[in-house]
């Protein structure tokens, strides 16, 4: 994935991606932007842009972005 895919995808959806876990684009019938979340906080706080989600789907050729996080069990 381009790296300035991945700060187009931060900027839409208003959070920092896992640095650890890069995002992917994963094909398995559709293809799907797939990224990890820093924090389960970071993902249920999310408020994405969603023209600017879309422009990104539609250049990169998926179909949608899913996006998950580690369970908030345990955070404060």
């Amino acid at each position: 994935m381009p790296d300035d895919a991945i700060g187009e995808l931060q900027a839409a959806i208003g959070a920092p991606i896992d640095g650890s876990v890069g995002p992917a684009c994963v094909n398995v019938g559709p293809t799907w932007l797939v990224a990890r979340l820093e924090s389960a906080a970071a993902l249920l706080g999310l408020q994405p842009d969603m023209g600017r989600l879309a422009s990104l789907e539609r250049r990169l050729g998926v179909t949608g972005t899913t996006l998950f996080a580690a369970s908030a069990e345990g955070e404060t």
